[in-house]
């Protein structure tokens, strides 16, 4: 090697290095400005997150996580266009980013943008980068049963249950479904199933009990309801209901 290409290749190494330093600097303080939002919407103050979400896309307007951190501030303070502003940055940086899509399904829903919604969780349930795909079946079959079309959120829910059995939301949906459509051995099922694999869930047993009821069983109808009463924290808003309903049944503990 000559020496005028060592002197060039030696200078060439400071700037990349000089580089790097700068990267992590910038990364360094992008992380510090999202640590600090990510506190402030854990003390449940969105307006305090944003201020240091933007500082944090001041040193890289890129930033994945900023962004996204960003568009879930605004989303908690009822802020849906810049909350959708957001997340599209998002995806013009990360296209495949399945959190994102399933977030603008959420925002298009909050806004009564029904089958922008279904497109939307459908595309992040197809996503292959997303990880947790039965968040989006969950909310696909949500927003179809809104639309009337229950034989295809039965599927959503279904399929979500599937992917993971103990995600409880998603199987008590179906359950409640079951429950509205009079088909009460297939909501007993699920509900049971619920409990079996999440024991804390009170309300499961409040429904399991209106269930059992509406199927004709009294009897086991009043040990779900007695149950839910026992587990149910105080205040709960299906207490005083569950309470009324075990008078009926002629229990008066």
């Amino acid at each position: 090697m000559s020496r005028r290409a060592a002197i060039a290749l030696g200078a060439a190494l400071l700037l990349l290095s000089a580089c790097a330093s700068d990267n992590t600097e910038r990364d360094s303080q992008v992380d510090y400005h999202y640590s600090l939002g990510m506190a402030h919407l854990q003390d449940n103050n969105p307006q305090g997150a944003l201020v240091e979400f933007r500082d944090a896309l001041k040193e890289d307007k890129n930033s994945v996580k900023a962004n996204f951190a960003m568009g879930h501030a605004y989303f908690l303070l009822d802020d849906a266009p810049s909350a959708e502003k957001a997340m599209k940055h998002v995806l013009k940086v990360d296209p495949d980013n399945g959190e994102a899509i399933n977030y603008l399904g959420n925002i298009y829903e909050k806004e009564g943008r029904l089958d922008e919604a279904v497109a939307a969780f459908r595309k992040a349930a197809d996503s292959s980068a997303y990880m947790t795909p039965h968040f989006a079946y969950h909310n696909l079959g949500r927003v179809l049963l809104k639309q009337g079309k229950k034989t295809e959120a039965e599927g959503a829910f279904k399929t979500a249950v599937k992917r993971v059995p103990e995600y409880f939301p998603a199987r008590a949906d179906l359950a409640k479904l079951y429950m509205d459509e009079g088909r009460w051995d297939e909501a007993i099922k699920e509900w049971t199933t619920l409990l079996d694999l999440e024991p804390a869930v009170a309300d499961a047993h409040f429904y399991l009990g209106q269930s059992y009821l509406g199927k004709g069983d009294v009897t086991d109808a009043k040990q779900e309801v007695a149950a839910f009463v026992l587990q149910a924290e105080k205040g709960h808003p299906l207490l005083a209901q569950a309470r009324v309903l075990l008078q009926k049944l002629g229990d008066t503990n």
